[in-house]
């Protein structure tokens, strides 16, 4: 078993909100993830080290992959479905669930704008890796592949 104290600092939108809730960045990352997952770390938590802080948990490496370029049909309908699903699970969790549901309604105006921004955020991801594609035709990125156990590219 092993533990992994990893440095936390402020959110990056932490400037646009009132007074923080938590002071302390560490126990605001491990109070947040067990917020949102149903079973969290057991060792879950924080400390500082001088004025560091810091958020502890153990580590656990069962990292999985999809390949993206074999995703469609049915497959991408499905990962859709389980991420919104586990999203939405997360921020029911949260404890705001009324206030979210409050700030939604029950009319077909916010499917609507979901759908609607969902749909213009896949033009928009398929014309950056649009543009990514021709960067790397163009020579702007150079790809370099490596041997390793999982094939993985790497980008310069």
């Amino acid at each position: 078993m092993f533990l992994q104290i990893k440095q936390e600092v402020a959110s990056a939108y932490a400037k646009y909100l009132p007074q923080a809730v938590h002071p302390h960045q560490g126990r605001r990352v491990a109070e947040g993830q067990r917020a949102m997952q149903p079973i969290s770390d057991l060792l879950l938590g924080w400390t500082a080290i001088g004025h560091h802080q810091y958020l502890v948990r153990q580590l656990n490496d069962h990292k999985g992959s999809i390949d993206l370029q074999k995703l469609a049909g049915v497959g991408l309908k499905s990962l859709a479905m389980v991420a919104g699903e586990l999203l939405a699970r997360g921020h029911a969790r949260s404890g705001y669930a009324c206030q979210i549901r409050g700030y939604c309604g029950s009319g077909t105006k916010m499917v609507k704008a979901l759908r609607d921004f969902a749909g213009e955020y896949a033009e928009q991801a398929e014309a950056d890796y649009g543009a990514f594609v021709a960067a790397i035709k163009s020579g702007k990125i150079k790809v370099v592949e490596e041997p390793s156990q999982d094939s993985q590219v790497r980008l310069k």
